[in-house]
């Protein structure tokens, strides 16, 4: 399997399991970072969040993921407000994975995956979605739980 991890994080918290499932799999990774920055005070960050998925808007990214060459794409992601937040729509809208395979994983405060796997579905079609991985914020450092995850996928 060719695979690439592709995230978005504002807190860390997504990017400490992307860090750590990268260093697991050694499957390349790359960050989703928009191109005006969200604001580090989380009433701010809210703010901008529910602007933009009350107006269904796409922030612009700074970044570039050419994503051609895998067959498979790790996307992480927080849960925000019960959803996916805007950068990785933005991710979803402007890059064509037909054919590939999507494996989300996402941080979040108890909601699970929310609505986001429907609103992948939605924006990404014409890919497969496999079972991902989720886990409560304040489990990140203390768990063990990507790595059994990533052992239960190899059987």
């Amino acid at each position: 399997m060719s695979a690439l991890i592709v995230y978005f994080s504002t807190t860390g918290n997504t990017k400490t399991v992307a860090t750590r499932l990268a260093e697991t799999t050694n499957f390349p990774i790359e960050q989703l970072q928009p191109v005006d920055p969200y604001p580090d005070a989380f009433d701010e960050k809210m703010a901008r969040w529910h602007k933009e998925r009350d107006s269904d808007l796409r922030p612009d990214l700074s970044t570039t993921v050419d994503t051609s060459a895998y067959d498979t794409i790790y996307l992480g992601y927080p849960i925000w407000s019960n959803n996916l937040p805007a950068v990785s729509r933005t991710f979803l809208d402007t890059h064509d994975l037909s054919g590939k395979n999507i494996i989300p994983f996402c941080t979040n405060g108890g909601s699970g995956f929310g609505q986001s796997l429907d609103r992948i579905r939605q924006l990404a079609p014409d890919t497969t979605i496999l079972p991902g991985f989720e886990i409560y914020n304040t489990l990140i450092d203390h768990s063990s739980s990507l790595e059994s995850w990533l052992e239960a996928q190899k059987k």
